[in-house]
C-alpha cells in the first residue's frame, strides 16, 4: 500500500539561468486527508520576487534546527489547524529558484487528520500569504 522506498525527484527551474545557489532550504510538505477521504491544501496569496500569484499548494514549512516529523505536526497546526497521524514519508523532491538563488529540499509526507481545532498562524507566516483552507 505504501511505497516501499521513498519517491526522489529532481526538478529546474527552466524559467531563469542558474547563476549559483547560495542556500538549500530543508521543507516538510504533506498531502493530508481526513476519515472521509476528504483532500487539505491551503490557498496562499501572495506579491514576492515573482509576482503576484494565489496558489493552492500542499501545507508545509521549514524552521532552522527542526526535525521533520516535529515541523510537519507544527505546521499542520499552524496552517490547517489539525493534528495528524503521519502515514508514511512519501519522498523528496528537490527543487531550484534561480531568480533567489535557492535550493529547495521537499520531504513529503502522507498524514491522517485525527483532530480539528484552531488554526495558529504566527505574525510573519500571516505577514507573508493568505493561508485559507481547502477542501
Amino acid at each position: 500500500m505504501y511505497p516501499e522506498e521513498e519517491l526522489r525527484l529532481e526538478l529546474q527551474d527552466t524559467e531563469c539561468p542558474l547563476e549559483f545557489t547560495d542556500h538549500d532550504r530543508k521543507i516538510v510538505r504533506a498531502i493530508v486527508y481526513d476519515r472521509m477521504e476528504n483532500f487539505y491544501f491551503v490557498r496562499a496569496v501572495r506579491e514576492d520576487d515573482f509576482g503576484k500569484a494565489t496558489l493552492i499548494e500542499t501545507s508545509g514549512g521549514a524552521e532552522q534546527g527542526e526535525d521533520l516529523i516535529t515541523a510537519i505536526e507544527r505546521e499542520l497546526k499552524e496552517e490547517l489547524g489539525v493534528q495528524v497521524d503521519v502515514i508514511c514519508k512519501i519522498g523528496v523532491a528537490s527543487d531550484y529558484y534561480n531568480l533567489i538563488h535557492r535550493h529547495n529540499i521537499n520531504h513529503y509526507f502522507l498524514c491522517q487528520i485525527n483532530s480539528f481545532g484552531e488554526k495558529n498562524l504566527t505574525i510573519r507566516k500571516l505577514s507573508f500569504i493568505n493561508i485559507k483552507t481547502d477542501v
